[in-house]
């Protein structure tokens, strides 16, 4: 069976192009931090290994699955930074993820997208 693809061409001018461009990489980060978040909940990878992988930071995915979970996604990968601190016997890997989650949640979140009416 044939598929018909049909092509739309839309002039913008700069303004418009750099704010459709923003909104695009803000939809594309969305989805990236929501298949992040779902690969560390299920216990696949590490949020290092997952920042490794996608070039995002750290505290970038923190912040996105504390967005994503409220508080939640910080008890849990507090709770995950416990454990491995614990199994590590490495205090100071404790100490760098409360750090991390303090700076999380000092931060005001910026507005999605999808919440501007």
């Amino acid at each position: 069976m044939q598929t018909k693809h049909q092509r739309l061409a839309v002039v913008l001018d700069e303004a418009a192009a750099r704010r459709v461009e923003q909104a695009a990489e803000q939809a594309a980060r969305r989805v990236l931090i929501d298949a992040i978040a779902a690969a560390y909940e299920r216990n696949e990878r590490s949020i290092s290994e997952l920042a490794a992988e996608t070039g995002l930071a750290v505290e970038e995915i923190i912040e996105g699955m504390a967005a994503r979970s409220g508080d939640a996604g910080l008890e849990t990968f507090l709770a995950s930074s416990r454990a491995v601190s614990e199994a590590r016997n490495d205090p100071e890997f404790l100490r760098l993820s409360e750090v991390a989650a303090a700076d999380v949640r000092a931060r005001e979140p910026a507005p999605m997208a999808d919440d501007v009416t």
